[in-house]
């Protein structure tokens, strides 16, 4: 995992990027932060309609998301929370 576990950035969209390298967590882990434990979508149609889920961004981290709404506001996380991977 990488040297940074927790939400790094919140963009306009209320997507929550991690400062973990997508390449170190398997497909199949969890993602977990506050209560919350997110599954992997490839792409958001693939994410279970109106949830939360975790996916490689286009530089390779960790994100966080949900389908139709901003994550980061429906899951009250924000910048500097601790995430933890879960195998």
């Amino acid at each position: 995992m990488s040297a940074q576990p927790q939400i790094i950035y919140i963009d306009h969209y209320g997507n929550a990027l991690t400062g973990i390298r997508a390449a170190s967590v398997a497909r199949t882990d969890t993602i977990v932060v506050r209560a919350h434990r997110l599954s992997y979508a490839r792409v958001f149609a693939e994410a279970p309609s109106g949830g939360a889920f975790w996916y490689e961004n286009s530089i390779g981290l960790v994100e966080l998301a949900t389908d139709r709404a901003g994550a980061a506001r429906r899951l009250g996380i924000e910048v500097g929370d601790a995430v933890s991977v879960i195998a």
